[in-house]
């Protein structure tokens, strides 16, 4: 047998013997088109869309950026709050964005600005996150 015939099935037999990687199988829910999502309040009712996400140095979401509605499009604004008071769930097969803080947590944040070099974000209550 010539020498590149017994590499090749010594090559075949360890290929072979390679742990293969398990495969799961996972619901078809995608989260693509996070941008311009709406966002609920407990009640339900649309407070506003999410408009940009704000990511640390390792691409981790940190923040989420929403633009609340006002009446009739007047007091609308950007406020940064922090990605673990956002709550994701589906429902009729679509995500829901959910904000956990209340109304006036909401109302207290500043105005999201994007030339400012760092971004106040609202943190849940009773967390020990740290600033980063």
């Amino acid at each position: 047998m010539p020498r590149h015939a017994l590499r090749f099935a010594a090559l075949l037999l360890t290929v072979a013997a390679s742990p293969q990687p398990k495969l799961v199988h996972v619901g078809k829910i995608h989260a693509a088109g996070l941008l311009d999502q709406p966002v609920l309040d407990a009640g339900g009712h649309v407070i506003g869309d999410i408009v940009n996400v704000l990511v640390d140095a390792q691409g981790r979401p940190q923040a989420a950026v929403i633009d609340f509605a006002g009446f009739l499009g007047v007091g609308d604004r950007d406020v940064a709050v922090d990605w673990d008071t956002l709550k994701f769930t589906v429902a009729g097969g679509a995500m829901v964005v959910s904000e956990t803080l209340d109304a006036n947590a909401l109302k207290a944040l500043p105005v999201y600005t994007t030339q400012a070099p760092s971004v106040p974000v609202a943190i849940p209550p009773h967390t020990s996150k740290k600033p980063s």
